[in-house]
């Protein structure tokens, strides 16, 4: 079995290079969301250590390490953009349900199921709200719901 320090290390070396990967990426964008370094680096290396050790010390199944690892990442490029430049791009928020989804499956169907259909609940919850008092939420919380409500349903 792999030691706790080895795992932890590894494990934030990946998060580390996701985050270089998705300071590069937000820059990339369009409408460009530059983040200067080393926020997304240090953010996605504790999340990626923490994720990898829970797993280690049996605190986290390893069905759910996946999801655990997108909303790392969804948390950390979301938060920054939103901070910095006020926006949720919808580079970030449109493929984020697939990539929600997809974290489930090892969960196992029923989980993916379950993510589908809170999926439709928050993200329509928050589309009603949307179109109603339009000053409330912004059309990137709106599509950010759906992935939110997945991972909070498939979980559940």
């Amino acid at each position: 079995m792999t030691p706790l320090p080895i795992v932890c290390a590894a494990a934030a070396a990946a998060g580390l290079l996701a985050g270089v990967l998705t300071r590069r990426w937000l820059a990339g964008l369009p409408r460009g969301a530059p983040v200067p370094p080393p926020w997304c680096e240090a953010a996605l290396a504790a999340g990626g250590a923490l994720a990898g050790g829970a797993v280690r010390v049996g605190w986290l199944d390893p069905r759910w390490a996946a999801l655990l690892v997108v909303l790392c990442w969804l948390a950390v490029a979301g938060s920054a953009t939103d901070l910095l430049r006020r926006r949720l791009p919808d580079a970030l928020t449109l493929p984020a349900l697939g990539l929600v989804l997809l974290a489930l499956v090892p969960a196992g169907g029923a989980a993916v199921l379950r993510g589908l259909g809170g999926a439709v609940l928050f993200g329509g919850a928050y589309l009603l709200v949307h179109l109603l008092f339009p000053a409330a939420l912004g059309g990137g919380d709106v599509k950010l719901a759906g992935p939110v409500g997945a991972a909070v349903a498939g979980a559940g």
